[in-house]
């Protein structure tokens, strides 16, 4: 949809520099087609397609959506943040419309002629005549691959601490903590911590070296196993694991240590650890990786949250109108105080991201498209208008 807006013509070979979430799919890309050739030629269908699969949902759940704003912003046609993400995506595409041909011939053929024979009538008529894809080495970056898939991963046990806590995505949050696996990711993340706090939409983001900042540890044994190799010592050993201070245990278990209790070495699947949340946070945990979110929210905050959702709502108000990606409107927005209060502080924000050339508080005309809306309590009444 942008791409059409813009006028955008693929062929022409970008020469500028790529950003590096761009030099990241590319770098992915590349290294998917050595996947899915190799698993191919070595008549393994089943890893070739589940390679495409994670590629695909890589290439739709980050990759576009991080570059949303790339494509969406009113650039000049000589942009070349915009032009590269274009054209790292019409290639990505066209590839993907290739390596899917033997197992979705039906789906490819569509994206092919779409991308690729409505554009250059020089190229093969059908994908399944098209060259099968070569994959370029020099793209091909392991260290920002896998440094990408950190960042990826923090945000997901982000996402999860917000779900915990019951914090919806829009809802900012004052802090995020980090517990990363080692310096060498935490230097990673370092380099990366305005995409996370865009992702988890926090206001800041703190490394730290031990995850007892944010969690505690109950220590319990674990009778089952215990039992089977101590019999009646077992009574012992729980009194004397009680007595031991909870971290200790906890961080010889964590680091795969054996501990001493009552005279016998304790291994650590003999030690049973349940996670308990700080007061004040909410965390999620997964491979020697924690990620926590605070959750108090200020009224600052609530309030840029609800700025979020009336943008939300007036997006939705729009489509469902029929108006155009470029179409300016203008909006009424009609509530209680907090509403007044919201479009004071965050009006230009509102206005930016809806395209509302005036943001009226108050009740919508009668030729206005209008709809009212629940937003986390507020009842709100809204309407929108094309200019």
């Amino acid at each position: 949809s942008y791409a059409n807006i813009d006028g955008y013509k693929p062929g022409t070979e970008f020469k500028g520099k790529r950003p590096e979430i761009d030099r990241w799919l590319l770098s992915e890309l590349n290294a998917l087609v050595v996947k899915v050739t190799d698993e191919l030629e070595g008549f393994d269908p089943t890893d070739a397609a589940r390679a495409i699969e994670t590629f695909v949902d890589d290439l739709s759940n980050w990759y576009v959506r991080r570059s949303r704003r790339r494509f969406w912003r009113g650039a000049s046609a000589g942009d070349d943040d915009k032009q590269s993400a274009y054209d790292t995506l019409y290639t990505a595409l066209v590839t993907v419309s290739k390596l899917i041909a033997p197992f979705t011939p039906f789906v490819a053929e569509e994206l092919y002629r779409n991308l690729v024979v409505s554009q250059d009538p020089a190229a093969p008529v059908s994908v399944h005549l098209a060259i099968w894809p070569a994959a370029d080495p020099a793209l091909i970056d392991e260290s920002l691959n896998a440094e990408t898939q950190l960042v990826k991963r923090v945000c997901s046990l982000g996402r999860a601490a917000r779900a915990k806590a019951q914090i919806k995505v829009r809802q900012p949050v004052a802090e995020v903590l980090v517990k990363p696996r080692s310096p060498e990711e935490a230097g990673a993340l370092r380099k990366n911590l305005n995409l996370v706090l865009e992702e988890l939409n926090a206001k800041s983001v703190r490394l730290v070296d031990d995850e007892t900042v944010v969690v505690s540890y109950d220590v319990k044994p674990n009778l089952p196993v215990l039992g089977k190799k101590y019999g009646s010592e077992v009574a012992a050993i729980r009194a004397g694991l009680a007595v031991l201070p909870p971290a200790e245990v906890a961080e010889a278990v964590r680091r795969g240590s054996s501990i001493a209790v009552a005279g016998k070495t304790l291994e650590p699947e003999d030690i049973l650890l349940q996670a308990q949340d700080s007061p004040g946070f909410a965390a999620a945990q997964d491979a020697g990786y924690t990620v926590a979110v605070t959750t108090t929210i200020t009224p600052e905050l609530a309030d840029e949250g609800l700025a979020r959702e009336l943008v939300r709502r007036i997006q939705d108000m729009r489509r469902e109108a029929g108006f155009e990606l470029a179409d300016r409107i203008t909006t009424w927005v009609s509530g209680p105080g907090d509403v007044a209060r919201v479009l004071a502080s965050h009006g230009d924000y509102i206005r930016g991201e809806t395209l509302s050339t005036e943001l009226i508080q108050g009740p919508a005309p009668a030729e206005a498209s209008q709809a009212e809306a629940d937003l986390e309590g507020t009842k709100v009444a809204l309407g929108v208008r094309k200019n």
